[in-house]
């Protein structure tokens, strides 16, 4: 069974890696073409060693994290096989076994939560966060808006997950 995230907080989240992306290029222009006459590959072989030092500290993880956001933002959501649950995050996926977990919950702020045993027998959770919209009313007219529009689809699929384990809990 696969559960997505809704369309809009996939969007959002790739939104995010195209920010990202286009300021670490913002980046690379800024620091290897100081006249703004346009980034060209001459601007690389002209540099110095040291500007392509600092350029490559600062810009190529904002380049990955940016590059990576947007490719993982389709499969944001959560994965389940018969031997495990995978959780699929921005940047990683969390994968559990099915027989640890103990339940799903959702926290008072809207986040949503799998809760399960470690080999120690220690109780962990892992953040859901297709399913896990912030309700607190900072976010003021949009966040009610980004909230009531995605809430639907977050109850379904979180009502879904916490069903299918329940089926597959043993005792």
């Amino acid at each position: 069974m696969k559960l997505r995230g809704d369309w809009i907080v996939r969007c959002i989240h790739a939104l995010l890696g195209l920010f990202l992306l286009t300021f670490g290029l913002m980046m690379v222009s800024s620091g290897l073409d100081p006249e703004k006459e346009g980034l060209r590959l001459e601007h690389l072989v002209r540099a110095s060693w040291d500007d392509l030092i600092a350029v490559a500290v600062v810009t190529v993880p904002l380049l990955a994290t940016g590059v990576l956001t947007m490719a993982r933002a389709a499969f944001m959501g959560v994965t389940c096989t018969e031997a495990e649950v995978k959780v699929h995050k921005v940047l990683w996926t969390r994968r559990l076994p099915v027989e640890k977990i103990i339940k799903v919950g959702r926290t008072s702020s809207g986040k949503v939560d799998l809760w399960w045993k470690d080999e120690k027998s220690r109780t962990r959770r892992t953040r859901i966060p297709a399913f896990s919209v912030d309700r607190s009313p900072r976010y003021g007219r949009v966040g009610k808006l980004l909230l009531e529009s995605v809430e639907p689809h977050n109850k379904q699929c979180v009502g879904r997950l916490r069903q299918w384990i329940d089926e597959r809990r043993p005792g």
